[in-house]
């Protein structure tokens, strides 16, 4: 009896990326729902009956937005640039995998731009205050649509490695030479349109959830040579008795990251604004 095209598909899936990769995405909608607290207030997306928030609720906003603010850009914003990294590095295992990555970074790319757009619209209408231009999704759009262009001409992984190499230098370079003396933090903001190559080299930012092509292609690329070489054989180095059904949840997210990352800030927003409505608070319209 001949397999199905699911179970073909799971043969073809590894364990530990996708573990990873839905352990990551699971961290990072646990932070942006702290970050979905900084909406409600005064002025803000969910307004607060009178003048202020009740009680309970500005305690539940001081606590998310203090564990956001601590990860996003305090003293531990290293553990989501470390989490955001790995995020990339599989992103380039991945692609090592893939036969279709041009038309993976197309449709990222399509889905970056809406959402752009989106929040564009979400702003005007909603006072979102939310502006995200070349956020993680145009990033990696970008680098795996040149990763496509350079592993047509070259699928050695030796050439993905020194490729990530030298973005990782370059990456270093300019982290060196725009915080020197700097809080790592406080990125200098482009003028734009005139300064738009600054948003590409890493070295000034501008709107929401910025990340530096550059140090996406370093990771991606890196991640590319390891998906070459240690999963050359597109199998899992764990042993094949390992149990993985309790991690079905972590792996159901890695499956879907994009839909998690498009939609969970709506679903923040939807719930909280569900479970306040009721005690007077109501919409920014």
């Amino acid at each position: 009896m001949s397999p199905t095209k699911s179970e073909r598909h799971l043969r073809h899936r590894v364990f530990e990326v996708d573990f990873l990769r839905g352990f990551d995405i699971f961290l990072m909608v646990l932070l942006h729902g702290c970050c979905a607290f900084e909406a409600i207030g005064p002025g803000l997306v969910i307004v607060p009956p009178g003048n202020a928030n009740l009680p309970w609720v500005q305690k539940s906003v001081d606590f998310a937005s203090s564990v956001f603010a601590t990860i996003d850009y305090g003293n531990l914003w290293i553990l989501e640039f470390f989490f955001s990294s790995l995020f990339m590095f599989l992103c380039g295992i991945s692609c090592s995998f893939s036969h279709n990555n041009y038309e993976r970074g197309v449709k990222l790319g399509f889905v970056a731009l809406a959402m752009t757009l989106l929040l564009e619209f979400g702003d005007y209408a909603f006072h979102l205050d939310v502006h995200i231009y070349l956020g993680i999704l145009h990033s990696l759009a970008i680098g795996i649509l040149l990763y496509t262009l350079i592993d047509h001409f070259f699928p050695s992984y030796w050439v993905d490695y020194g490729i990530g190499i030298v973005f990782a230098i370059a990456d270093i370079i300019t982290v060196y030479f725009v915080y020197k003396g700097g809080d790592f933090i406080g990125m200098p903001t482009a003028d734009l349109p005139r300064e738009w190559y600054k948003l590409v080299i890493g070295s000034a930012r501008y709107g929401d959830d910025y990340f530096s092509p550059i140090n996406t292609c370093a990771f991606l690329f890196l991640g590319a040579t390891v998906g070459k070489t240690l999963y050359k054989n597109k199998e899992s180095v764990l042993p094949a008795e390992m149990p993985t059904k309790w991690a079905a949840p972590i792996l159901w997210c890695g499956s879907n990251s994009l839909l998690l990352y498009v939609f969970h800030m709506p679903f923040f927003y939807l719930l909280l604004a569900l479970i306040l409505l009721p005690f007077g608070y109501h919409l920014a319209l």
